[in-house]
């Protein structure tokens, strides 16, 4: 009976898993028998890192959206005040002007030098250069029937970004650019 229980109690422990010694339950998720509940102060702080360049850079890629949505609003307020200078001198039959205010920002449209509407420019975007073509005036004449002479504006943002919108004066066409040289050469004509 006794080669029995002895015989018995091998196969048994030969069925049983073998226990690892208690220096490999120590480990990154294992403190010597007890789960770690808390994140280590170096995790912590990689982990700060990483979201505050991820934020850098999204915050740096907006930033330049918003500058061309701005510049963007200022060619397309532009626009707008050209159309309504010819359309206001072909219905009145006078002569239309559009002003051109850097302190302001604003554009304003006159006829016989009383301001008929006004047009501010989105916060922040600014006229850099106003220039018109064989004139070194700052405003634009606009005929009776509807013609100016060509003109240039610049605009520009705080971020260092210009855009240029040349308009033509005898049909009033636009042209939105960032080659100076090219506007140049369309004034010269």
């Amino acid at each position: 009976m006794r080669a029995v229980r002895q015989t018995d109690r091998r196969t048994k422990r030969a069925n049983e898993p073998r226990r690892q010694p208690s220096v490999w339950r120590c480990g990154p998720s294992n403190v010597c028998g007890r789960r770690r509940s808390a994140f280590t102060l170096l995790e912590v702080t990689i982990a700060c890192v990483l979201l505050a360049t991820i934020a850098g850079i999204a915050t740096l890629s907006l930033r330049g959206q918003v500058s061309a949505n701005r510049l963007q609003q200022a060619l397309e307020q532009l626009e707008r005040a050209d159309r309504f200078a010819r359309q206001l001198a072909r219905r009145t039959g006078s002569n239309a002007f559009i002003e051109f205010d850097d302190a302001d920002s604003e554009i304003r449209i006159a006829v016989d030098r009383r301001t008929q509407k006004t047009y501010g420019l989105p916060p922040g975007s600014t006229i850099a250069n106003v220039r018109v073509a064989k004139t070194n005036a700052r405003d634009v004449g606009i005929s009776p029937l509807g013609q100016s002479t060509t003109y240039a504006i610049e605009f520009a943002d705080g971020e260092r970004q210009t855009r240029w919108l040349v308009v033509a004066g005898t049909s009033g066409h636009t042209l939105r650019t960032s080659d100076k040289e090219q506007v140049n050469a369309l004034l010269r004509f």
